[in-house]
């Protein structure tokens, strides 16, 4: 998750998911340090890759946060 300078703001990865894997992210709206981000919009992007690296499949889009 970035903000909408670009700035990276908090991520997640997994290196063990399965081919049928679902994934479920939840996101507090908070930084990587732990304190709460103002409300706002965020942009996402999700990259999908094999044991390899290759990035298979990627998507990028909008988070609006709202308390």
């Amino acid at each position: 998750v970035y903000d909408l300078s670009g700035r990276p703001v908090v991520s997640w990865e997994d290196h063990a998911l399965g081919l049928s894997t679902q994934i479920v992210l939840r996101w507090d709206g908070r930084d990587r340090r732990g304190d709460e981000l103002a409300n706002g919009t965020y942009l996402y992007k999700l990259e999908v890759a094999d044991g390899e690296g290759r990035v298979h499949r990627g998507e990028m889009g909008r988070i609006v946060l709202m308390r």
